[in-house]
């Protein structure tokens, strides 16, 4: 392993933290029962939500979505600009347990779009996954989950190689936790190991080996703090990460290998029974194998503020600043930083509009550079005419500006409008 202390470092973290904050106490919010009935985000309507099919200890979920798309600006670009009409059918299932104790999930997805004009554009998507939680006391839990994906990566997104095809690209996601709620002090491991295999990708004059972004992610989170259900919930957090890359360099030359560590402290506010928000902010170090890159050093943060200024209406407000692996040539990684602000309103019981609007920045790092600032946002509607049949509407925006110039990135404007209708169980 290229840097020894990694599993030491994150391993050893849940002892210092515990230290920090070990003998205190705090004051617990008072716990209601009506809170999942009076929420929007979680309470069921039996008319027009599924109920599931009940199959011994686990509930069947399924459903399959038929969606029409309207893009006017299919290949990300400033000049030239060509729309299409895509149509795409996604069919999916979920199994929940309804075990006393302990649980157990699993899901699939399929989705598949055709384009009208420009079948170059079609692609393939599924997925399935595996999840599961042992209760090993009342207070202590051991959540486990399995996933593989195989998936396209959007036309104008950071890593999209702008080429006659989409990218696609598998990944395999497993994590492994081990989490306590104690009466006043919570603490939790969540260690993680991802695997992304690329596909090459079809060029004017030849293919495009994507070999070189084949990699595994190995992870390790910790926290510990007060019990998240109390009214001021200040915890401290860790986190490791260790990316090697299949190749030895890349086809630019480089050995893109790194570690990351992060360390800060974090809140999480329970302000009313519909009010909930958590901060986090810390400081983040990335060092690059390759004596080409410099070391990155900044800062990190999360937020997620949930307001329900009442049962018909409930804000989402999120946030983050992280370090992102980069697939574009001559760079080692980019720094993302992100807002989004949404919101869901209940019209009638049977008709909800989801309006959204949001900001992001992505700073590429090393080699060619390069800087975008993004503006997104629109507009959803959702009819449930019962129980298993669903239909909805939407419009997306989506401004990218190109604030440093650098090969592979540039300014574009989208708009997409769908339509969609949806059969479920």
């Amino acid at each position: 392993m290229k840097n020894n202390d990694f599993f030491k470092t994150a391993l050893c973290a849940p002892l210092l933290l515990a230290t920090l904050v070990a003998g205190t106490g705090a004051a617990y919010a008072q716990k209601d029962e009506e809170d999942s009935a009076l929420s929007l985000t979680t309470r069921m309507n039996p008319a027009y939500d599924p109920v599931g099919y009940k199959l011994g200890d686990f509930t069947l979920f399924s459903g399959i979505s038929n969606t029409l798309q309207y893009q006017d600006n299919i290949y990300a670009t400033k000049e030239d600009e060509r729309s299409d009409y895509v149509y795409s059918v996604q069919p999916n299932f979920s199994l929940r347990s309804n075990f006393v104790r302990h649980s157990l999930s699993a899901g699939a997805f399929y989705d598949e779009g055709w384009y009208r004009d420009l079948d170059s554009e079609n692609y393939k998507d599924y997925g399935a996954n595996l999840g599961g939680s042992l209760d090993i006391t009342g207070q202590t839990s051991l959540p486990v989950s399995l996933s593989f994906q195989r998936e396209h990566i959007r036309r104008g997104s950071p890593d999209d190689e702008r080429l006659s095809e989409p990218t696609f690209y598998k990944v395999v996601n497993a994590t492994m936790s081990l989490i306590h709620r104690g009466q006043t002090l919570a603490a939790k491991i969540i260690t993680g190991f991802k695997r992304y295999v690329y596909e090459n990708v079809s060029g004017a004059t030849a293919d495009l080996d994507m070999g070189d972004a084949d990699r595994n992610e190995y992870s390790v989170y910790s926290s510990i703090g007060f019990n998240d259900d109390a009214v001021f919930s200040p915890f401290v957090y860790t986190r490791a990460l260790q990316v090697g890359y299949d190749r030895a360099v890349d086809n630019e030359g480089f050995d893109k290998d790194a570690f990351e560590y992060e360390g800060g402290v974090g809140t999480i506010l329970n302000i009313s029974r519909l009010t909930r928000a958590s901060f986090t902010v810390g400081k983040v170090h990335r060092t690059i194998d390759d004596p080409a890159f410099d070391d990155i050093d900044g800062y990190a943060y999360g937020v997620n503020v949930t307001w329900e200024p009442s049962t018909l209406m409930s804000f989402l407000l999120e946030g983050q600043r992280a370090i992102r692996e980069s697939t574009s040539n001559g760079n080692s990684s980019r720094i993302d930083t992100s807002l989004q602000l949404s919101a869901n309103y209940e019209m009638f019981p049977n008709l909800f509009i989801q309006p959204s609007v949001g900001v992001s920045e992505q700073d590429y790092q090393g080699g060619q550079g390069g800087k975008t600032q993004s503006t997104n946002g629109g507009i959803s509607m959702t009819y449930k005419m019962n129980r298993n049949l669903w239909l909805s509407s939407s419009y997306r925006f989506n401004n990218q500006e190109e604030k440093e110039a650098a090969p592979g990135i540039q300014s574009y404007d989208s708009n997409t409008y769908s339509l969609s209708l949806r059969l479920q169980f």
